[in-house]
């Protein structure tokens, strides 16, 4: 399955996702909207590929002047929530890696945990 294929699989059954998408997809853009963050270069509701389901693009460079680009089906979230989702997706990566790797059975802490359930 195609990597478009997959996010209009995922829009026919309405999942929410934050996504960062390579060059090669096409998109076609359906309305700007201004950025309100330095980093961030643009925020438009667009389409992609064959889709006819519009969705939302972000593009932004980070500190060491990468450019990423993100589609979301987030249009409820400011430019910078959406930002901020993607950037700390990376923490989560991170620390599946060091424990798939590291091939740690179990995670122990020192500190009491809270539950709010």
């Amino acid at each position: 399955m195609s990597f478009e294929t997959e996010l209009n699989d995922w829009l026919d059954k309405n999942i929410s996702f934050v996504v960062r998408i390579s060059k090669n997809l096409r998109l076609y853009s359906l309305k700007e909207y201004e950025p309100t963050h330095p980093s961030i270069k643009r925020d438009a509701k667009v389409n992609f590929g064959i889709s006819k389901v519009p969705v939302r693009y972000i593009e932004f460079i980070d500190e060491k002047e990468r450019t990423y680009r993100i589609l979301t089906t987030r249009f409820d979230l400011t430019d910078q929530q959406i930002l901020e989702i993607y950037k700390n997706r990376w923490i989560i990566e991170l620390f599946k890696w060091i424990k798939g790797h590291l091939q740690l059975t179990k995670i122990w802490s020192t500190k009491k945990g809270t539950r709010s359930d």
